[in-house]
């Protein structure tokens, strides 16, 4: 690290502790300030309601309506997304503030199975990170937050529970939840459980998927002790299993489609998650008092239970986060100080041996609001190490970011951000990464050092909302987002890793650049809601465009639109209607027959009777028309990527008590 940007932390720190000095009105009593929270504009909070009508049984199927995502399918072993073209193993992806793991094996354990039945909030930021948002944020991140037993409870009730049983029509599977859950005065509790199971599906023109079956359970246990005098506690561990006939390796596995009758059979393999979670809160009538502190542990394990046990792949995860925000505020504006420090630690472990990387960091991220302008600013520093059996590589470094927006009217609003995140871990899966050759290289030397990952984001664009414009009830409003994401050094594999063989050189690839712009807008007249969006993205890699996929880093595709109408002509009826539509991709090689443009349409309802009003069913069917279509970053074999599912009809039926 330089001294010129040591020399700016400096400046950082003195100049939040500045706002701080003088922004504090000392006659105004601590219990009269107004708390703040400036939610920067590249971080969105989903809509839970319209996300789940679909009837979505994981994550990706959750957010396969994101105009700034492109999620590729096909068996397990294949399932990713990108971010603006950024691949998910550059990113961050946390439960209730536990990390997800890295892959364990080609995309085993990085997406882990995640229930998103109890799913309280989803906040994608594909923008600028900000120094509090985490280690290694380098192409976006996704926050999900788990409900409470509180949050469950209907209005003056001290326990219920809920049952629920699902079904899918494309690949013949169930699934079955139950929840418990009740409070004692200031105290929680939530049980949860569910199993899952079905068959291989079926694309748009009945070819079936072997290798795409999955047998999925899930266990929650939560405490959540709210409101004691000024503390909240909770406490929560999970356990999560998907088991199912996969194929370890090769086309057919990741890639392609899986040839029952080829000499690569399919085995049965198991990815076990296992998350303990504890958060506490204190936040007294204090204004410089408002603490949290996080604690996790995260083991995910990749069995080949055919196998010996030899072969298993694991991680052990942990980390802690504390912080503490000051709130004051002067005539002129109000401000927000977030101070804090964090740690993680993520051990890769096979039978070859294991491997270790740790983050040490301390951040500083300063938020104002001003009658018209709003200004985000702050630094993080992180001290990291990679312990690779016979070769270690630690540095450390400084990433700053900015954020801000003005109002030039009471409708129009226009902001921009820069921001800067760093990080010494690589995309590298943990089977390959702790198989690694006694005479290992970095970039091609015995004694050079492997540089660290790091990512620029510039982010810039207008925002517009109004009211009463077609109709004294309607709200419309617009939005126009201009990106450009760098990464820089990105570690891979140089030479090794395939079918068993050693790593021997792990190098830092050529540059990854991601740039495009996306529009959206939504309006919404009394039960009537409707949203559009378009996304365009261009790849590039040491300034070339990238042609297809680049396994774990980057993945070129079509410009994206995103149509999605609700109505609700009765208070006890929903009914939804979503278009995915992708422009061909032009980016992909001249053998890839079926990464061409496609428009799927999916239609859903939600019905509670009047007589019956704990009972909720829901209807979706999904790829309306049975198109045959594949996502863009599949990868391919053969000439050809593994399509997606066919015409799928979602049935679900819920009781409360």
């Amino acid at each position: 690290m330089n001294l010129n940007k040591r020399s700016i932390f400096l400046l950082t720190v003195a100049l939040s502790n500045t706002v701080y000095a003088n922004s504090f009105d000392s006659k105004k009593d601590a219990k009269e300030l107004t708390p703040i929270t400036i939610v920067e504009q590249q971080e969105q909070s989903l809509d839970l309601q319209k996300l789940k009508k679909t009837n979505p049984r994981n994550l990706t199927d959750l957010l396969r309506h994101e105009s700034a995502l492109d999620i590729a399918g096909g068996s397990p072993n294949a399932k990713r997304f990108y971010i603006r073209g950024i691949s998910e193993a550059l990113t961050n992806i946390t439960i209730d503030g536990a990390k997800l793991s890295k892959d364990l094996h080609q995309h085993r354990g990085g997406l882990s199975n995640i229930d998103t039945e109890l799913l309280k909030t989803v906040s994608v930021n594909p923008g600028v990170a900000t120094a509090d948002s985490g280690a290694g944020n380098l192409g976006g991140s996704i926050k999900l937050e788990t409900v409470d037993a509180q949050d469950l409870l209907k209005d003056g009730k001290n326990y219920g529970a809920f049952i629920k049983s699902g079904f899918n029509s494309i690949d013949d599977s169930y699934k079955n939840s139950l929840a418990l859950y009740g409070k004692y005065e200031n105290l929680g509790i939530l049980l949860y459980g569910t199993k899952g199971d079905g068959d291989d599906y079926k694309t748009g023109n009945g070819r079936t998927v072997y290798g795409s079956s999955e047998e999925v359970d899930n266990y929650l246990v939560k405490l959540s002790l709210l409101n004691l005098n000024d503390h909240d506690l909770k406490i929560s561990t999970e356990k999560n299993t998907q088991e199912g006939l996969y194929q370890s390796g090769g086309p057919g596995s990741d890639m392609g489609y899986h040839d029952p009758d080829g000499n690569r059979e399919l085995e049965r393999q198991e990815v076990e998650r296992e998350t303990t979670i504890l958060n506490h809160k204190y936040n007294p009538s204090n204004s410089y008092i408002n603490t949290n502190l996080k604690l996790y542990k995260n083991d995910t394990t990749l069995s080949y239970l055919e196998r010996d046990g030899s072969s298993n792949i694991e991680s052990e995860s942990k980390g802690v986060d504390f912080r503490n925000t000051f709130e004051f505020i002067n005539k002129n504006f109000v401000n927000s100080l977030t101070a804090g420090i964090d740690y993680e630690e993520e051990e890769g472990i096979s039978q070859s041996g294991s491997v270790t990387y740790e983050n040490k960091g301390l951040f500083l991220q300063n938020r104002m609001a001003f009658e018209e302008f709003n200004l985000s600013f702050g630094a993080r520093y992180d001290d990291f190490e990679n312990d690779l059996i016979y070769r270690n590589t630690s540095d450390e470094d400084i990433s700053f970011n900015i954020n801000a927006d003005y109002s030039l009217t009471e409708n129009l609003t226009v902001f921009a951000g820069y921001g800067e995140a760093v990080s010494g871990a690589n995309t590298i899966p943990v089977g390959w990464l702790s198989n690694l050759s006694q005479n290992l290289t970095f970039n091609g030397s015995n004694t050079s050092n492997l540089d660290p990952q790091k990512s620029k984001k510039i982010e810039l664009g207008t925002a517009w909302q109004s009211s009463s414009i077609f109709s004294k009830n309607d709200n419309l409003g617009l939005k126009l987002t201009l990106f450009k994401t760098d990464i820089e050094n990105p570690i891979v594999v140089g030479t090794g890793g395939r079918r068993g063989a050693a790593v021997s050189d792990i190098i830092n690839d050529d540059d990854i650049q991601s740039k495009g712009f996306e529009i959206s807008s939504n309006y919404k007249i009394q039960n009537l809601n409707m949203s559009l969006s378009y996304s365009h993205t261009d790849v590039e890699q040491n300034g070339e465009t990238l042609i297809g996929t680049s396994k774990r880093l980057a993945g070129s595709y079509g410009d994206r639109i995103i149509a999605d109408f609700n109505y609700a002509p009765s208070d006890n009826l929903t009914l939804g209607y979503t278009l995915t539509g992708v422009l061909e991709n032009d980016d992909t090689t001249d053998n890839v027959n079926n990464k061409a443009g496609y428009a799927v349409h999916d239609i859903s309802a939600s019905y509670t009777p009047i007589e019956f009003k704990n009972l909720t069913f829901s209807i979706a069917i999904n790829n309306l028309f049975d198109k045959d279509y594949s996502a863009h970053t599949s990868l391919t074999s053969n000439g050809e990527a593994v399509g997606e599912p066919g015409r799928d009809i979602r049935v679900n039926l819920k009781y409360t008590f």
